[in-house]
């Protein structure tokens, strides 16, 4: 048996994904959540309808109530929850003070420190998370593993970050990268031959519009591009605080036929999207993983992105390159070759889809099986 506490945005959308693949191989899996979800063969549990704006204050509130729930329902083997949100607090503070009532697991899908650390001053909601959201969190989520049995990073980055900033021995510590559904994202033809029915060469970035994704950066790059190919556009989808910015440099730049902001669209959308496009361009500053860089691959699209955890997937040359975003030049020359050389970018979408395979759930949920059998005979 195995608990999960499920928080919104990305983080909540991976811990269903994960129950989900664990339901698969067998175990019996129940998932308390700020959300109302529908999810086949889950039991799922809305603790508390928490919104995201209240930040750390709807996430203690929630792992409150989930608390009290746990210690009224049957014994669970595992309890799993995440870290940025610190779901698991409450259970963590329990186990502190009163000896280990849970075998407590924690998935850290990144730092609230570096999240807070690349939080660049733009607006009032900049100055909000920076000085009080993220600390708020961080906070919380040094609590959170002091009563915790193991804690998972998602990255050796973000492992050494919980060894470094929080000293979590060795010993409690393991890496296991974020899973997809890669069949999801397959492209149903070959790119190279849809390539030659359509006119534009695309771009595409994902994410939400915040100052550390540096979407300004691609903006330097499209108009570099402006004098290199013939025809190119740039699809920019998520939404943020600093949409209202990007419209206006965009316009300053005269670039509203070159880049296009998509705001959030479905998922069903976004993935012909992705098997639309010609290359993932992924400027951000600092990532816990990069989830949407593994999504890119997965579709086959040859990747440009910083040296964010989720970059070792890419592989330099292989399925894509990681760059320093502060040099558009260089970045202007590497998507012209893309685009002036059918038989580089078919290589590096052959590659793509062949790295892709390594993080489907099937192997990814595999390993968290290997942690709770270790959990559960302590």
């Amino acid at each position: 048996m195995a608990e999960l506490l499920s928080p919104y945005g990305g983080a909540g959308k991976l811990m269903y994904e994960l129950a989900y693949e664990l339901v698969k191989q067998g175990l019996d899996v129940t998932i308390f959540s700020f959300e109302n979800a529908i999810a086949n063969h889950l039991t799922v549990h809305q603790v508390f309808p928490g919104r995201k704006f209240m930040g750390p204050i709807s996430t203690a509130y929630f792992s409150c109530r989930t608390l009290k729930k746990l210690l009224s329902t049957s014994y669970f083997d595992v309890v799993h929850g995440t870290l940025v949100p610190p779901t698991g607090i409450s259970i963590s503070v329990l186990n502190r003070v009163f000896g280990t009532r849970f075998r407590l697991l924690l998935t850290s899908h990144g730092m609230a420190f570096r999240e807070s650390q690349y939080c660049e001053i733009h607006t009032l909601n900049d100055l909000a998370l920076r000085y009080a959201v993220w600390p708020g969190y961080g906070f919380l989520d040094a609590l959170s593993t002091k009563g915790a049995c193991h804690i998972v990073a998602n990255s050796e980055e973000t492992k050494k970050d919980l060894k470094q900033l929080w000293g979590i021995e060795e010993h409690k510590l393991s890496v296991i990268p974020p899973g997809i559904f890669v069949r999801k994202f397959l492209p149903q033809q070959n790119r190279s031959k849809t390539k030659s029915t359509r006119a534009l060469f695309n771009g595409i970035f994902v994410g939400r519009l915040v100052s550390r994704k540096r979407v300004h950066l691609l903006l330097r790059v499209a108009k570099g591009l402006e004098s290199m190919l013939k025809d190119f556009q740039i699809s920019v989808v998520g939404d943020g605080h600093l949409k209202h910015d990007l419209v206006e440099q965009i316009h300053a730049l005269r670039l509203e036929k070159r880049v296009i902001l998509l705001g959030n669209i479905p998922e069903a959308d976004l993935i012909s999207l992705l098997h639309s496009s010609d290359v993932f361009l992924f400027p951000s500053a600092y990532e816990g993983f990069g989830m949407v860089v593994l999504e890119a691959l997965a579709s086959g699209l040859p990747v440009v992105t910083s040296r964010i955890p989720a970059a070792r997937f890419v592989k330099e040359g292989c399925a894509g390159y990681v760059v320093n975003w502060n040099e558009p030049e260089k970045i202007v020359k590497m998507v012209s070759e893309l685009y002036y050389d059918p038989n580089l970018r078919r290589r590096l979408s052959d590659n793509a889809l062949k790295v892709s395979k390594e993080f489907d759930w099937s192997h990814i949920a595999s390993e968290y099986v290997k942690l709770y059998d270790m959990l559960g005979s302590q």
